[in-house]
């Protein structure tokens, strides 16, 4: 007997998703960065050093997770033509 209903991974491929991470991420490396200019006593160096990492590295992450799902959608059209083709020449 199942008592509790099967668990399913959530996507966070759609833009909802992305948008949280990028906030969570940029708040995230913002108090890091805070937390370390409050403890060193410095001027807010670290915060902003800590601040353009995490965006850098959103960016290069999402350029990458754009540039997979290209590739992918590319080669599902071209599997599409490519059996289309087939397709046509056997009824021609």
């Amino acid at each position: 007997m199942k008592l509790l209903p099967k668990q399913t991974r959530v996507e966070t491929d759609d833009a909802l998703g992305m948008a949280i991470e990028v906030a969570v991420i940029m708040v995230l490396f913002m108090a890091i960065g805070w937390g370390l200019d409050q403890w060193l006593g410095t001027l807010p160096v670290f915060m902003i050093v800590f601040t353009v990492l995490g965006a850098v590295g959103l960016f290069t992450k999402h350029k990458y997770r754009y540039d997979e799902k290209m590739l992918e959608l590319e080669q599902q059209r071209r599997d599409g033509t490519a059996r289309s083709d087939r397709d046509g020449a056997r009824r021609g």
